[in-house]
C-alpha cells in the first residue's frame, strides 16, 4: 500500500469518525446549513429590503448621506474634468448630453447616483440581517433535532447515520481530488498519482466510479 492510498483511507476514516462523533443531525447540518441559508436569503431578502425602505428611515438617511458625499465630490471638480468625473461615476450617456456645469450638474447627476447607491447599501444590509436571522433560526432548529436524537433509543441511530453521511462527505472530497488527477493525468504529478491509485483495487474502483468525471464527459 503506497502513501497516497494511506492518505485516502485516512481521509475517509476521519470523515466517518467525525460524522459518528457529531451524529447525523449536526453532520448533515454542517453540510447543508450554508446552502439552505443562501437559498432562503435569496427568497426572503427582497421582502426585508422593501420593509427597510418603506417602513424605516434607513433608506432616507442612507440616500441623504450618499447625496451629500457625491455632491461634495462633484463640487470640487473643475469645468475641465467634470466630464471625466461623470464617466468615473457611471453617469449614463443621456445624462452627459444634458448636464451643465454647476448646480444643474450636481442635482441631475448626483441624485441618481445617490439613489442607486442607497438602494445597493440597503439591499446589502437586508442581506446581512436576513442571513444572520436565518442562521440563528437554523441553529435553533438543529439544536432541537440534535436534542431529540440524543434520546437513548435514537442516539445510536443518529451516530450511525452521522457516520454514513461522513462517509459520503469523504467520498465527495476524494472524488474532487480524483477529478483533478483525471484532468492532469498527462503531467508528471498526475501520472504518478494515477499510478498509485491503480495499485489499490478499491481506490481504483472508486476512481473509475467518479460521478464528477462522468458529468464532465457528458
Amino acid at each position: 500500500m503506497n502513501w497516497l492510498s494511506i492518505v485516502i483511507l485516512v481521509i475517509l476514516a476521519g470523515c466517518i469518525l467525525n460524522g459518528f462523533r457529531k451524529g447525523m443531525v449536526r453532520t448533515l447540518a454542517a453540510m447543508m446549513s450554508l446552502v439552505v441559508s443562501l437559498v432562503l436569503v435569496s427568497l426572503v431578502n427582497p421582502y426585508v429590503a422593501t420593509f427597510l425602505e418603506e417602513k424605516t428611515t434607513v433608506y432616507e438617511v442612507t440616500e441623504t448621506k450618499c447625496r451629500e458625499a457625491f455632491q461634495s465630490i462633484a463640487e470640487k471638480q473643475t469645468e475641465n474634468v467634470q466630464q471625466e468625473f461623470m464617466q468615473k461615476m457611471g453617469v449614463p450617456e443621456n445624462f452627459s448630453n444634458t448636464l451643465r456645469i454647476g448646480d444643474e450638474f450636481t442635482e441631475s447627476a448626483v441624485a441618481p447616483l445617490a439613489e442607486s447607491t442607497a438602494h445597493l447599501i440597503v439591499n446589502g444590509l437586508a442581506f446581512v440581517i436576513t442571513f444572520v436571522l436565518l442562521s440563528i433560526l437554523l441553529r435553533i432548529a438543529v439544536g432541537l433535532l440534535d436534542g431529540l436524537f440524543r434520546l437513548p433509543v435514537l442516539s445510536m441511530v443518529n451516530r450511525l447515520a452521522g457516520g454514513a453521511i461522513g462517509a459520503v462527505q469523504g467520498l465527495v472530497i476524494l472524488w474532487v481530488f480524483f477529478l483533478i488527477v483525471f484532468l492532469i493525468w498527462n503531467t508528471e504529478i498526475g501520472a504518478q498519482a494515477l499510478a498509485m491509485i491503480q495499485e489499490n483495487l478499491v481506490i481504483n474502483w472508486l476512481y473509475n466510479c467518479n460521478p464528477f468525471v462522468n458529468i464532465l464527459l457528458k
